[in-house]
């Protein structure tokens, strides 16, 4: 029988040889990976993929600008009943630096002043909540005056204004300070009439007056039904009277 034997040389080479391509191969594909990753980011293939990873990270973005921003509002309060509520940015959230926040409150009742009422404001140095006697939508470039401001030394924050208007400003620091765990406001807006002097005399008088009507129609109501007792008596005494007569005639 033939028996046939390799030499330890001979098996040497081939396994150099078969390690040595898988290396080569993938260091070839580590060399050409920043290519094929550009060739597949441009190609018109990958949009379905680049679409929704944009849009994600625009509508991050855009929350993030959100709750940095405010936009002016103007507010009407139609009756004694309406209310409305405004607040800081993100509240109850820390809120940004660099805020200009501007409302604008008008009563539709005659002769009312607007109440703004806050029972939580947390405000950092040198923020503030500005209330303007005017309409304005920038009352600070009218040199409107600032009849009242809450400042972060105030833990509440409560305002009536002299009108039936008035216009709200927060306006926060450019660097926001060291600090930035506050919270910012919120706040109720309401309207209250504002009596004065000719205005109670007025419902004074109108009250005294349907109080004299009804008394007076009281007053003719029992006379009238006294008039009908005695008218209602009357026969009954005559008939008495005749009744009297006949008797004694007999």
């Amino acid at each position: 029988s033939l028996r046939f034997e390799h030499s330890p040389s001979s098996v040497g080479p081939t396994k150099k040889r078969s390690v040595g391509l898988p290396l080569l191969l993938f260091l070839l594909f580590l060399a050409f990976l920043p290519l094929l990753l550009l060739v597949l980011l441009t190609s018109s293939s990958m949009e379905w993929l680049l679409r929704p990873l944009l849009l994600a990270s625009a509508m991050l973005i855009a929350i993030a600008d959100a709750r940095c921003e405010c936009a002016w509002q103007h507010i009407v309060l139609r009756d004694a009943e309406d209310y409305r509520t405004i607040a800081s940015p993100d509240y109850p959230r820390n809120y940004c630096a660099k805020l200009d926040c501007s409302w604008l409150v008008v009563s539709s009742i005659n002769n009312s002043r607007i109440i703004f009422s806050s029972s939580s404001i947390d405000l950092r140095d040198g923020d503030e909540v500005r209330f303007y006697s005017s309409r304005s939508r920038y009352p600070e470039q009218e040199n409107a005056e600032v009849v009242h401001v809450c400042t972060s030394e105030d833990t509440s924050c409560e305002f009536s204004s002299p009108s039936s208007y008035v216009a709200i400003r927060f306006v926060t620091s450019k660097d926001g300070g060291r600090d930035q765990s506050h919270l910012g406001f919120h706040a109720t807006l309401t309207a209250s009439g504002k009596s004065s002097l000719m205005t109670t005399l007025l419902s004074y008088s109108l009250h005294l007056l349907l109080f004299g009507l009804l008394l007076a129609f009281l007053i003719s109501l029992c006379v009238f039904l006294l008039c009908c007792c005695q008218c209602s008596s009357s026969p009954s005494k005559e008939m008495r009277r005749e009744e009297i007569r006949n008797s004694r005639l007999l």
